[in-house]
């Protein structure tokens, strides 16, 4: 993989909740190696991450409400602003699909659009390391939904105007 021509579009991930800081130091060191977009790494994590990335090219990703979503969007806020601050240069945000398969309420399509465009709105005020605006991708848990969930998740992420889906 060290000269693979993709290398620069790999978000290169390691989301053990169990992962040492020393693991992180030695994924960013094999990320530089790669050179790989982006290391995700866990919230806890982005400090770490991020200083042993700041004279690299690669973007710091992470997670929020990692992995099943349903944090409240209060917790979402908090999260994402402190990693924002942390370094994060990039945030992958879990949406709640649990309200897409427990309900077919059209507010929980409404619900879900405005927390989306929340953290949309927190992650385009802050520029990353390369001056852009911090991306927000959402992680639908597809494999979970139906295929007309996975639709309906998909337009509520563009409604919400999410970069990535």
């Amino acid at each position: 993989m060290e000269n693979f021509k993709y290398n620069g579009v790999i978000d290169y991930t390691l989301l053990e909740p169990t992962v040492t800081d020393e693991q992180i130091i030695e994924l960013c060191e094999k990320a530089k190696r790669l050179g790989v977009k982006s290391v995700c790494v866990l919230p806890s994590k982005v400090a770490i991450a991020s200083k042993e990335l700041e004279d690299s090219r690669i973007l710091v990703c992470t997670v929020i409400s990692f992995p099943e979503g349903t944090n409240t969007l209060d917790q979402k806020v908090k999260e994402t602003y402190s990693v924002l601050k942390w370094g994060a240069d990039e945030v992958d945000m879990v949406m709640n699909y649990q309200m897409l398969i427990e309900s077919q309420e059209e507010d929980i399509r409404d619900f879900l659009v405005e927390e989306i465009n929340e953290l949309v709105k927190i992650c385009h005020s802050v520029r990353n390391k390369e001056g852009e605006p911090v991306i927000l991708k959402v992680i639908v848990e597809s494999g979970a939904l139906t295929e007309e969930q996975t639709k309906i998740a998909t337009e509520i992420c563009h409604e919400a105007k999410a970069d990535f889906i």
